[in-house]
């Protein structure tokens, strides 16, 4: 976390559990065009990595189509309807694996709803 901490010059929160940092600091290149926050869980060595976005309305078939063109091996799995808790929110998680030979697979879950959006890679 020592690493992370000094690439975003000390710009990262904490509530004991897991470190937060605004989007556009961890990542320079999205400022002007998401916003939110990067949550970082040290547990064994900075496994996840997940994406809180708001304001993020882009037709929900727009980030799929990037994810699959731009992640080896990344073929979109969800369902709109069947696997919700509560029979009056459809499920908004999507996931794929993305990988390449000699490397390990990233396992990427996305949950997507209009205005807010999650991404999480493991």
């Amino acid at each position: 976390m020592k690493d992370v901490r000094n690439l975003l010059q000390e710009a990262i929160v904490s509530d004991g559990i897991f470190y937060f940092s605004d989007l556009a600091i961890a990542y320079p290149s999205m400022r002007g065009a998401l916003q939110g926050v990067v949550e970082w869980d040290p547990d064994d060595g900075l496994e996840t990595i997940s994406m809180k976005l708001v304001d993020f309305h882009v037709p929900r078939g727009v980030p799929f189509a990037e994810m699959e063109r731009v992640l080896p091996g990344c073929s979109i799995d969800g369902d709109d309807a069947d696997e919700s808790p509560d029979d009056d929110i459809p499920s908004t998680e999507w996931s794929c694996t993305a990988g390449v030979p000699g490397r390990p697979d990233v396992d990427v879950t996305v949950y997507l709803a209009p205005g807010p959006a999650i991404f999480e890679l493991n």
